[in-house]
């Protein structure tokens, strides 16, 4: 009975933490393709688990292209 009360709370939190991530992209047009791009090739199905881990790798890439981004800026006003 303990266990299953700590899974429940576990479950719960997760659920939280998804609702959040998807509350928090809900007007971002590149998260929501990037959602369902995932959602397409999601073999073994589309759990909490899946989610958390899309939004994961979404933050990275953002960060990866906005560190590019920045680069280029740089080597412009270098260039000028």
């Amino acid at each position: 009975m303990i266990a299953e009360s700590k899974k429940n709370k576990k479950e719960s939190s997760k659920q939280e933490r998804v609702n959040a991530l998807l509350a928090k992209y809900k007007d971002d047009k590149k998260f929501q393709e990037f959602l369902r791009v995932h959602k397409r090739n999601a073999i073994d199905g589309w759990t909490n688990d899946n989610i958390l881990q899309v939004g994961k790798e979404f933050s990275i890439q953002n960060l990866d292209q906005e560190g590019s981004d920045s680069n280029k800026e740089d080597d412009s006003e270098g260039k000028a």
